[in-house]
């Protein structure tokens, strides 16, 4: 059943932030001194284009000057996490650049969540707000900052870079689509910084957790790209501003570590109560009509088919399947390292990992759907609108209440249509799929 210089300065940077039990799982056999360098390039790597990103003297300086950077703020108004002992929000890294300390972004902004107050690496952060911080942060520019460097070379670069940003700043027009919390527009940040052509439709996607990667073989969300997973990640970091060619044909050392992490992480535990006994048979409904495209998930097995269903076939919202257009396309097949692995854009979606699962609300690529009871239920009957906040429904497992961002599934790109694989299923047979979902 198919059931990534200073002409664009701020723009450039926020891209930077790409350039992601009742069943006993087989731990990761990992090096561990490889699992622990990737940990370290998790949090503390800059991978995107430093050399125009923020100087720090100058997010420094707006810390101080105005209210919405304050370190009390970041967390409350844009969804940043701290960890005991780092000054910066994890996800915020700094690296020199032509001489001056900058702060960018890296993986672990977008996949550090939490669960149950305990900081999940790993896990999306479902209350991150970067459209918000963006936007903010454009309108801080336009306004005179109180700032110079150590030395006159850095006050020099410093005064250039904040001319260049205003510039920027003042002709910054906000995305009329509406991000909302744990949602972001990937595609259209590479396109940004590559000089693409954007797409004016809506097509944000939530934040993907990373705890079934050495599950997947494919990347991103609609596996377009797929074969040797080292091959992909640098390229996806190529994407993202470094352009450096490979030495002797092998991609550098420190790619194989990252994945290694990325493949070694683990889903928090179920805090909740489940039946086993219901779990047992909706294990044996998984199975028959979810593993074909989600992937076994057993003691001795833990695979993934890396099958992308077309879009006729899952039928959900189609405008993230959209944004490959033929610019993209042929930007995409110029790069060398595209002959070493299988390019496959605009067909569908990648079911993705189900680790975790439980822990990962709202679902569907673009995160609307609230719970997976709704999932597995008749599309025409999941609700037109909920709220993505903090309140968690144990039983049919994801978000209920009336607190936090509205979603609105009837704005284009925000459509919860599409896989209607759990419509077949009774009611009975629905339930125990849930209460399986919630041990893996």
């Amino acid at each position: 059943m198919y059931p990534r210089g200073y002409n664009l300065p701020m723009r450039r940077w926020l891209v930077g932030l790409v350039a992601s039990a009742a069943v006993a799982l087989p731990a990761y056999a990992a090096a561990p001194e490889a699992v622990q360098r990737g940990e370290q390039l998790f949090f503390e790597h800059s991978f995107g284009p430093t050399a125009s990103s923020v100087p720090m003297a100058v997010f420094q300086a707006l810390q101080h000057q105005d209210a919405r950077f304050r370190p009390e703020a970041l967390g409350e108004r844009y969804g940043l996490l701290f960890k005991p002992g780092r000054d910066l929000p994890i996800g915020f890294v700094g690296a020199p650049a032509l001489g001056v300390e900058r702060l960018s972004f890296n993986c672990s902004l977008c996949h550090t969540g939490q669960a149950a107050g305990k900081v999940v690496p790993g896990m999306a952060n479902t209350r991150l707000r970067m459209q918000e911080f963006e936007e903010d942060l454009m309108d801080a520019l336009k306004h005179d900052v109180e700032v110079s460097g150590t030395s006159t070379y850095e006050t020099a670069q410093i005064k250039l870079w904040l001319l260049l940003a205003r510039r920027q700043a003042e002709g910054f027009k906000p995305s009329p689509h509406r991000a909302g919390p744990g949602r972001f527009d990937l595609l259209q940040t590479f396109k940004k910084r590559l000089g693409l052509p954007p797409h004016g439709f809506n097509a944000q996607m939530d934040i993907p957790a990373l705890f079934g990667a050495r599950m997947l073989k494919r990347y991103p969300r609609d596996g377009a790209l797929g074969g040797d997973q080292d091959l992909v990640r640098y390229l996806i970091v190529r994407l993202s501003g470094d352009n450096s060619p490979l030495k002797g044909g092998k991609v550098p050392a420190w790619v194989t570590d990252l994945n290694a992490y990325l493949a070694s992480l683990e889903p928090p535990a179920n805090p909740y109560p489940v039946d086993r006994v219901r779990a047992a048979e909706g294990h044996k409904v998984f199975r028959n009509t979810c593993a074909p495209c989600h992937g076994v998930y057993e003691p001795y097995e833990l695979s993934h088919p890396n099958r992308i269903i077309p879009q006729a076939v899952v039928g959900t919202d189609p405008q993230r399947v959209q944004v490959w257009d033929a610019a993209s396309i042929a930007f995409v097949r110029r790069d060398p390292l595209i002959s070493q692995l299988d390019l496959q854009p605009g067909v569908g979606l990648l079911p993705p990992s189900l680790r975790g699962v439980w822990a990962t609300p709202p679902y569907l690529h673009n995160g609307s759907v609230p719970t997976l009871y709704d999932v597995l239920s008749d599309p025409g009957k999941r609700p037109a609108t909920f709220r993505r906040g903090p309140n968690y429904d144990p039983v049919k497992v994801g978000l209920t209440g009336d607190e936090g961002f509205l979603y609105d599934t009837r704005i284009p790109g925000n459509g919860n249509m599409g896989h209607p694989f759990g419509v077949p299923l009774s009611e009975r047979e629905r339930l125990a799929v849930v209460e399986y979902l919630k041990t893996l």
